[in-house]
């Protein structure tokens, strides 16, 4: 399940990236890509510690508080 823009999520797991978040990072999510194709499946996300870095679709992470009010899901 993607999650939508407003969503704070939180980083659960180690991410495939040569400078990843440390875990338990949480932000908010701010765009989405147009998930037409798994090539273009990203989420952008303020991290609450000023990164920029784009989550994708597989990284280890859980809606910690959906925008739309909904109980977290986890990528």
């Amino acid at each position: 399940m993607k999650p939508q823009v407003g969503d704070r999520v939180r980083i659960t797991g180690i991410l495939d990236d040569p400078d990843p978040l440390p875990v338990g990072t949480e932000g908010t999510v701010n765009w989405l890509g147009q998930w037409t194709s798994e090539l273009i499946q990203q989420v952008g996300v303020l991290w609450d510690n000023g990164s920029r870095l784009i989550m994708l679709p597989h990284d280890p992470y859980i809606v910690v508080h959906s925008a739309g009010g909904s109980s977290p899901v986890g990528g």
